[in-house]
């Protein structure tokens, strides 16, 4: 899983941003919203169909790259 923490005071909309591993095939975060102070669980684990917290791609155990 990946954590994105919004440090700051105000809600933050991820509409228009993407996540991808290793550059490839970015995942919209469609309308998502991290509260002020708030965490946002993504689950990497290739099972969207689960939600919309979960991201179409799966990291390696060894290690990985991750872009938003």
């Amino acid at each position: 899983w990946l954590e994105i923490h919004n440090f700051g005071e105000a809600a933050v909309r991820l509409e228009g941003l993407t996540i991808a591993d290793r550059g490839d095939d970015p995942h919209p975060l469609g309308d998502l919203v991290i509260d002020a102070g708030e965490y946002l669980v993504l689950w990497a684990d290739d099972e969207v169909n689960s939600g919309p917290h979960h991201l179409p791609f799966k990291l390696s155990s060894g290690g990985d790259i991750v872009g938003l």
